[in-house]
């Protein structure tokens, strides 16, 4: 059975881990993604309903953003805030679009790339009411993350419903690449892991 996937991207969490959780093979390069095996990863063979991606500007680069598009990701932009220089609403705003999908359309499958958990001692915050909002209509949910940079929490609330977590780390060198070095390798789908099929 193909089920009709959404897919939702902290895109600050995933390119900001990508830097702390890659090897470099030359001195201090840019880690960049490889957005078109990150939609191929996140699918598994899967047919696209929506693939949403949060971002601030300085995420990235111009290049980086069109990449994205052009694979296939719907990009949302937020800008920098001018006092802090920081993202303002940025998982708020994913957060909102994963409410809007459970609410008005749910899909079979949800994958959120995202390591974030919560916030301050809340510890049903973030992501993970989002996730169980879908989870309750009956979406099936996976997570894709950075291994050092999943939240404990968020992954013990994705098994908690039923899903089930494939660390980036596994597809490195298929999703990355560096900006002056390293290309990116073909993905290979092998080594990811799949929710069972539904009854």
């Amino acid at each position: 059975m193909y089920l009709s996937t959404s897919i939702f991207v902290d895109l600050s969490n995933i390119f900001y881990g990508a830097q702390d959780s890659v090897p470099r093979l030359s001195s201090l390069p840019i880690i960049r993604l490889k957005y078109d095996n990150l939609m191929k990863l996140a699918l598994a063979g899967h047919p696209l309903d929506q693939a949403v991606v949060v971002t601030t500007e300085r995420v990235g680069n111009v290049a980086a953003l069109d990449a994205a598009e052009k694979a296939g990701f719907h990009l949302l932009r937020s800008e920098p805030g001018a006092f802090t220089g920081r993202k303002q609403n940025v998982d708020e705003r994913l957060q909102l679009e994963m409410y809007k999908a459970a609410a008005m359309r749910p899909p079979a499958q949800a994958v959120l790339l995202t390591g974030d958990g919560h916030r301050g001692r809340d510890a049903d915050g973030g992501f993970i009411p989002a996730l169980r909002a879908l989870a309750t209509q009956g979406t099936r949910v996976e997570l894709l993350a950075w291994r050092r940079c999943c939240s404990a929490a968020l992954e013990a609330a994705v098994l908690e419903v039923g899903g089930i977590v494939n660390y980036l780390d596994t597809f490195l060198s298929a999703v990355t690449f560096e900006q002056a070095g390293r290309r990116a390798e073909p993905l290979n789908l092998r080594r990811r892991r799949h929710l069972p099929e539904a009854a």
